[in-house]
């Protein structure tokens, strides 16, 4: 009797699992009824997500209990549970609206953000160049040579000019990328700032150019918490 019911009890707990697992079908469009571009579906309990295709339509295997965020930039968010909801068959579909948020913004300057390639030939290209005149010199074999190139004025300028350029194509190179970020919402920070906040950092090619991407966008954006921080506090 015993094994029975457990068997019985297995079998309503499969049905009533199967039934919570819900095919959701979807179609993301803005307030004309027009298809809002590659929007992110995120299943918020489950802490996944996707794109949706460029028509705004998407599928996704969700348990019925699931809290769905559909956003996009320019629009407001929109949350969907379908916990309440009557869903007789395993596949359920439905429109999804988002509003435009639509904000009053000061004037503004538009730069060309440059692609990641470009911003990874800028990476390469720092660091301060050899300007000797006679590179890899021997001060053993060479000693006079060595000498002209450690105290000559013209050597010492030839180095202050490259360690000037290193440090134009540094702030350049922080700079895009920095628009970057700004682009892809991941900083939110006024154009005039950037040169400030380049100084505050105090950033070296050294790090710049051996710790990876993702390493690098989490240090910035710490690093973007402690300057406003800062600024608050009267920081000049």
């Amino acid at each position: 009797m015993k094994q029975l019911l457990l068997y019985f009890f297995l079998i309503s707990f499969t049905l009533i699992h199967a039934q919570n697992k819900i095919v959701l079908k979807g179609k993301v469009m803005d307030e004309t009824k027009s298809a809002v571009i590659f929007p992110v579906i995120a299943n918020k309990t489950k802490n996944t997500g996707m794109m949706a295709n460029p028509d705004g339509t998407f599928q996704m295997m969700i348990d019925k209990s699931d809290t769905i965020l559909v956003s996009s930039i320019g629009y407001f968010l929109q949350k969907i549970c379908l916990k309440d909801s009557s869903i007789t068959s395993d596949t359920f579909a439905l429109n999804i609206y988002l509003k435009k948020n639509i904000q009053t913004l000061k004037e503004v300057t538009v730069f060309d953000v440059k692609s990641i390639k470009e911003l990874q030939k800028q990476k390469e290209a720092l660091g301060e160049k050899n300007t000797n005149t006679y590179k890899n010199v021997n001060a053993l074999e060479s000693p006079f040579t060595a000498l002209y190139e450690m105290f000559s004025k013209t050597e010492k300028q030839k180095r202050e000019v490259e360690k000037l350029e290193n440090n134009d194509r540094r702030n350049a190179f922080l700079k895009e990328l920095l628009r970057n970020y700004i682009s892809y919402e991941i900083l939110d920070m006024p154009d005039e700032q950037l040169e400030d906040f380049i100084d505050f950092m105090g950033l070296n090619d050294e790090y710049i150019k051996t710790v990876s991407d993702y390493d690098l966008a989490a240090y910035i954006t710490a690093a973007y918490e402690r300057y406003k921080r800062y600024k608050a506090k009267g920081g000049q």
